[in-house]
């Protein structure tokens, strides 16, 4: 993993600029040596320790660091004589700050060398120094390690208080102040024990002991993943206050609770950002090809003539060659042909025209009155010429005949024709949003009771959830469930058989579509491996395993190397070097070759898609171990979501400290925007 770096986005977010530099340059220069080398380093539990529940030493240091720096700052700002040193950033209180910083990250250095007896480990203290290239007066080594012992009870007498600076009363200074610092950092990063919302609990009940109004906002067991990240990342947004933990299922936050009004009120906002969402990405939801014809948005719009015509004029815009030449016929004089002919309606100013008579000709109604109106624009309008054999002559001949004056016309029957279709099928955004919301809870209280639907019979079921519905699901892209944990929530292909979807997974299943594209091949499951509620188990073989999957690709094409950089844990590619909460793709295979072949297609995908590729062991409840696929992605992609980009400061009146409890999602750690 030699020559890995860790870029981490900080901004300003803590009181002073004396903590806002030394936090700054900890985070720029020592942590990202102690994530390259200590990442498959257990904190908790690991070889020897297996019944215990277990998180990487990385991890566990990050998620303390950042709440006990703004703890340590407030008290050092309520005091008139410390605020003033702090405010005059005196050098004696910069060595404390920086000495409570490295306290908190060795607190466990018998974990990062390997032995039992954290006294015994001091002996490594130097040589960790070292390696960290960190140069320390041996005043500023002598506070660390009486830090260090003073975490743990059994220790905390080893070394005698003559052995701290007393001049200024420093010694006092650190036993008063800096001990219930690296106190409070290690004792809220704790691995899970039960559940999620369980480790929620436990950690904002020993926030509150150092915090008012502390807050938490999560979600249990949501099916929903996709639209619960969004939501969730919407409400990060909406805060009031300084957020001190953020996890893929949830938040802290310190500051002004959401109230029952708020959340009804920003629930409208999130409706209105949901439609600019979809509207903005038409072209992605949307298909209009030779051979196909899918118009699902508009069970979220309402089909107007003038949406009509502007969706296929922003087609035409923005995606000219695959609306009118993709997948031709592949005789080229046919195609050639083609593509002549279609070169003339564009001078004749008919190119929309030949985009919805071939929607009208490709289009399958389920609705009786909505085909009633197909067939009459057919027989209006899409006439055949018996001598013609190829559809896309026809059309374009049909095309060629139409006369303008009778456009508006074809226009109006068609929106009839849509608005037939989708007309029991519309669905309701803000309803939506309050149904994925009931598997949220908001200081540990649901925020909306779980909405049990009919259970529908055999002819109007939603496959994926079993809800009673009358949508069908034409897309051929849904997510289905499987009886054990790790499998569920997976990307199928629908295929021959027509199944319904209820509204919510409908879309669920469009947002995922605006994520994973119209690829039909997706390895994909929702579920996060190394979460901050995710046990790892035995991580020191997964960098072995990983080496020699590698090294075996390597010695196959070393093309693929030139490409792609694949290490544990870390960005990939194109990733601005942030990183994110990810998604796990399952992958069982009996044969190596098999499985090399799976792994170079994913590396392909994960170009082609901006997603990061990652090898570990599958965590299943059962704690099987498999080998998969983890794919993240970039859910603020510019050219998908609008939803969080740490390149950008927030435009709401938040203070956000985001120290991400995800072992892939540390890159944006702290944010603040202006008031």
């Amino acid at each position: 993993m030699s020559g890995v770096q860790i870029k981490l986005k900080l901004q300003n977010v803590l009181e002073t600029s004396l903590f806002n530099n030394i936090v700054k340059e900890y985070f720029q220069n020592t942590f990202p040596k102690i994530f390259e080398k200590y990442n498959t380093t257990p904190a908790k539990g690991g070889i020897g320790f297996e019944e215990y529940s277990d998180m990487s030493y990385p991890m566990h240091i990050l998620n303390g660091i950042l709440p006990s720096m703004i703890y340590l700052e407030q008290k050092l700002l309520e005091n008139e004589n410390t605020s003033e040193l702090v405010k005059r950033e005196d050098s004696d209180i910069k060595m404390l700050v920086k000495c409570t910083l490295l306290g908190i990250t060795l607190h466990d250095i018998n974990k990062l060398v390997g032995k039992s007896s954290l006294i015994e480990s001091l002996e490594h203290f130097d040589g960790i120094i070292n390696e960290l290239g960190l140069r320390l007066s041996n005043e500023e080594k002598n506070i660390i390690k009486y830090l260090i012992v003073s975490t743990e009870d059994k220790t905390r007498y080893t070394i005698s208080d003559s052995e701290l600076p007393r001049r200024r009363s420093l010694d006092r200074f650190i036993k008063d102040y800096l001990l219930e610092v690296v106190h409070l950092a290690d004792g809220i990063s704790i691995p899970p024990e039960e559940s999620f919302s369980h480790t929620f609990y436990i950690t904002s009940k020993k926030l509150r002991n150092y915090f008012p109004e502390v807050h938490t906002f999560y979600f249990h067991e949501a099916p929903y993943e996709v639209l619960s990240r969004y939501l969730l990342i919407k409400f990060i947004g909406q805060i009031d206050g300084k957020i001190l933990l953020i996890s893929p299922r949830g938040f802290i936050w310190i500051g002004k609770r959401l109230t029952s009004k708020e959340i009804e009120k920003l629930l409208n906002k999130f409706k209105n950002e949901f439609e600019k969402l979809l509207l903005d990405n038409l072209d992605k939801m949307v298909i209009l090809t030779w051979e196909k014809t899918q118009l699902d948005i508009f069970r979220f719009f309402e089909p107007t003539e003038e949406f009509i015509k502007n969706l296929i004029k922003n087609f035409i815009e923005k995606n000219e060659y695959f609306l009118l030449e993709y997948k031709l016929p592949r005789d080229e004089t046919k195609k050639e042909n083609i593509k002549r002919e279609i070169e003339k309606l564009k001078e004749e100013g008919k190119i929309d025209i030949l985009v919805l008579l071939r929607a009208v000709s490709n289009i399958k109604p389920d609705d009786k009155i909505s085909r009633k109106i197909k067939n009459n624009l057919k027989k209006n309008w899409l006439l055949d010429a018996e001598e013609v054999k190829e559809k896309e002559l026809k059309i374009i001949g049909a095309t060629h005949r139409f006369s303008i004056e009778e456009k508006e016309k074809l226009y109006s029957e068609f929106v009839k024709m849509v608005k037939e279709e989708y007309k029991n099928s519309k669905i309701d955004i803000k309803e939506l949003f309050r149904t994925v919301l009931a598997y949220a809870y908001l200081d540990n209280k649901p925020i909306f009771e779980i909405k049990v639907h009919d259970i529908g019979d055999k002819q109007n079921i939603c496959s994926i959830c079993g809800a009673e519905t009358s949508i069908v699901a034409k897309e051929g892209v849904a997510f289905g469930f499987a009886p054990r944990g790790f499998t569920n929530r997976t990307v199928v292909s629908i295929k021959n058989t027509e199944r319904k979807t209820c509204e919510t997974c409908l879309a669920e299943v469009m947002l995922r579509k605006l994520i994973f594209s119209r690829s039909k091949d997706l390895y994909a499951v929702y579920i996060d491996a190394c979460d901050y509620t995710t046990p790892i188990l035995n991580a020191e073989g997964v960098a072995k395993k990983i080496e020699e999957q590698i090294n075996c690709l390597r010695a196959l094409s070393n093309d693929i190397f030139n490409s792609y950089r694949i290490v544990y844990g870390y960005p990939f590619k194109d990733s601005k070097n942030v990183m994110i909460p990810f998604l796990m793709a399952h992958l069982q295979t009996g044969k190596e070759a098999d499985f090399l072949r799976r792994f170079y297609e994913l590396l392909v995908f994960a170009s082609n898609t901006g997603f990061k590729v990652y090898l570990t062991y599958a965590l299943n409840p059962d704690r099987i171990k498999k080998e998969t696929f983890v794919l993240d992605y970039a859910l603020y992609s510019p050219e998908i979501f609008d939803l969080i980009n740490p390149t950008h400061s927030p435009t709401t009146s938040s203070k956000s400290l985001n120290a991400t409890p995800n072992l892939a999602s540390t890159g944006n750690l702290l944010q603040k925007a202006s008031s």
